[in-house]
């Protein structure tokens, strides 16, 4: 049974009629009539009553229909995926980012790779920033979001984005403070 014999049958299966389905598949009548036949040899089944006025499926070709539709819409899915995974556009993503990464910033990347690649597998991972830096160099990981500077010759950068961060004291404890270089000397907690 060859993939031809399966798209044949469902081409008169839906048109009821040789005639019609031998148009629609845009080959001769006989040829039709014959690839049929061989069909239903092969399955052992008659899959249509056949007569002057009309063609009607058997209750064998209701059942073969119904099974090879859902079967060609599966092959269908093969073939689509076997064609992105040709086009590397499918397999695995491995991403790192750093701890202080909004995770807005997060959700919109995986978002638009995924829209993008509907068959790309994305997998994340938390990482400071040096151990990115030799991951990507090793190619343990396709993406990193770290913080500037970068220093490797083996590695494209690009800015995404720039935080922002805000300095907050208790004005208690720093009076007279009008500009960040008068608290130069000071010690802080930060992220």
């Amino acid at each position: 049974m060859e993939l031809r014999h399966l798209r044949y049958f469902l081409a008169v299966a839906e048109e009821l009629n040789f005639t019609k389905a031998s148009e629609k598949l845009c080959i001769s009548q006989p040829p039709l009539s014959r690839q049929i036949k061989e069909l239903e040899n092969e399955l052992g089944a008659r899959l249509f009553e056949r007569n002057n006025k009309k063609v009607t499926l058997t209750e064998a070709g209701k059942y073969f229909k119904e099974k090879i539709v859902n079967q060609l819409q599966d092959l269908e899915s093969v073939v689509l995926k076997t064609r992105k995974i040709s086009e590397n556009v499918n397999g695995e993503y491995r991403v790192g980012y750093i701890s202080s990464t909004f995770s807005d910033k997060i959700t919109k990347l995986v978002q638009f790779l995924t829209e993008k690649y509907p068959f790309l597998k994305i997998k994340l991972y938390e990482v400071s920033t040096v151990k990115q830096i030799l991951a990507l160099e090793q190619n343990k990981l396709d993406l990193g979001i770290i913080r500037a500077p970068l220093i490797s010759t083996k590695i494209i950068t690009k800015r995404w984005f720039k935080d922002s961060y805000s300095l907050v004291f208790n004005n208690n404890l720093n009076k007279n403070v009008e500009s960040l270089l008068d608290l130069k000397d000071n010690v802080f907690v930060f992220f």
